[in-house]
C-alpha cells in the first residue's frame, strides 16, 4: 500500500494483477490499472511515477498512474522483490525466500 494523499491510497493486488486507487475512508475503488503479465508486489510513489515491483519479471517499473504506461524499468535479477519503498533515492526491498533486505539506486 502507498498513500497518494489524505484521500487516496494505492494498493497492489497480486492475484488480480492490478493496482487499485481507493478511497481509504470508504474502501471504494476509484480506478485500477493493469500491470504487465506480472505479479505486483510492493509499490511507492516518486514524483509523477507510481513504481511497482514485478516478482515474475524480476523488474521494478515506473508507471504513469493514470494509464499504467511503463515510463522506466529497473532490472532486479535477484533476490526476489517483495515489499518495497523509496528512501534517499534508493529502492529498498525485501526477499521472502532469503529474508534479505536489499537496496538498488534509483536514477533520476
Amino acid at each position: 500500500m502507498e498513500w497518494g494523499d489524505d484521500n487516496n491510497m494505492w494498493i497492489a493486488v497480486p492475484p488480480a494483477r492490478k493496482l487499485y486507487l481507493i478511497d481509504p475512508s470508504t474502501m471504494e475503488v476509484r480506478r485500477s490499472i493493469p500491470t504487465l503479465r506480472n505479479r505486483p508486489y510492493g509499490i511507492f510513489l516518486d514524483g509523477d511515477d507510481l513504481w511497482c515491483a514485478d516478482t515474475w519479471m524480476a523488474k521494478v517499473h515506473g508507471l504513469d498512474p493514470e494509464t499504467g504506461e511503463v515510463r522506466q524499468e529497473v532490472d532486479v535479477p535477484g533476490p526476489e522483490v517483495h515489499g518495497m519503498t523509496l528512501h534517499d533515492r534508493a529502492i529498498w526491498f525485501c526477499c521472502a525466500e532469503t529474508h534479505r533486505v536489499c537496496t538498488i539506486a534509483l536514477h533520476a
